[in-house]
């Protein structure tokens, strides 16, 4: 992450806070903050998380983010303080806002005194749940203040939708690797596994295919660096007529068999994300294949009319 990203993003944030407003709650002030992760512990997809990687390019444990009007601050851990001094020292002649950020390691009373006379109301992630002595430090801090929180998730998605060029490019690389382990690896494997009559669970064909994505040379993609790509999910694979087409879906034990199969995957290239589901039918019956036909049909039909007010979608 270059010290030019840094300024230019955490003036985006300033922008659409102060002045486009929409999904910030009307707060004077903005708080965001992370614990500590267990070793076991599976964090999912936390906003303040996809923020600091997104403005500090790391996802930052036990960091404090405290914004208002006028001033950046950053609480961090001992071993961040350095890295983030240096990323943080050289301002953007293209950023909106020119703002002296102070960083300072965490220590008891830290998050106390950087909210001294805080003016509420204060934008925080309402719905996350971390732990750890500076999430404490914050909710007490903040109950004293006796300050209004607002929920922001909102808002800092706004400001994470709009992807510049280099976004771009690492979205499509992360597509990319997505489909090329559809095209030489889990579309070959299902042929191979169908044709052989081999008995392979669900869960098991997920293992390989999760395998394949931390792998990359594998699907024809050697240039990747290994460490920079992750599945974005545990892969679904489902067969034999029973399907859960929910986003939490699962693969399960049971065997993989011809007929409809509906598999899922997603492929993350340095923190950012794809995902695709592909449907394959094989030696599937006629009814089948005639439901599958009427749902092409039905996606079809608005890209060829174009989407608006008043278009209709007939029956089959």
């Amino acid at each position: 992450m270059a010290s030019e990203t840094f300024h230019e993003r955490l003036s985006t944030v300033y922008d659409r806070w102060l002045e486009k407003g929409a999904g910030f709650a009307g707060c004077n002030s903005l708080a965001i903050i992370t614990g500590k992760i267990d070793q076991d512990e599976d964090i999912g997809y936390l906003k303040s998380y996809a923020l600091f990687t997104w403005l500090l390019g790391s996802e930052l444990q036990g960091t404090l983010l405290f914004l208002t009007k006028k001033s950046a601050k950053i609480l961090c851990t001992e071993e961040d303080e350095q890295s983030i001094s240096k990323l943080v020292r050289k301002r953007a002649d293209s950023a909106t806002h020119k703002l002296d950020v102070v960083v300072t390691p965490y220590k008891a009373g830290a998050i106390k005194e950087a909210l001294t006379g805080v003016d509420g109301p204060v934008g925080v992630l309402t719905k996350e749940k971390h732990h750890g002595d500076n999430i404490d430090e914050l909710s007490e801090a903040l109950k004293a203040a006796e300050v209004n929180q607002e929920n922001i998730s909102e808002g800092l998605s706004l400001v994470m939708n709009v992807k510049d060029e280099r976004e771009l490019s690492l979205i499509k690389t992360a597509a990319d690797l997505t489909c090329n382990v559809f095209k030489h690896f889990l579309l070959p494997e299902v042929e191979d596994i169908l044709d052989r009559d081999k008995k392979i669970s669900h869960t098991r064909l997920s293992e390989r295919v999760e395998n394949c994505i931390l792998e990359p040379r594998r699907v024809k993609m050697g240039s990747l660096e290994a460490r920079l790509c992750d599945p974005c999910y545990p892969p679904i694979i489902q067969s034999g007529g029973k399907y859960d087409l929910r986003p939490s879906a699962q693969s399960d034990d049971k065997p993989l068999t011809a007929g409809c199969l509906i598999c899922s995957l997603g492929a993350r290239y340095r923190n950012y994300c794809s995902n695709a589901i592909r449907t394959y039918l094989i030696d599937a019956s006629a009814e089948q294949e005639q439901i599958y036909e009427v749902g092409v049909c039905r996606q079809a039909l608005p890209l060829r009319v174009g989407f608006g007010v008043g278009v209709d979608v007939f029956s089959f």
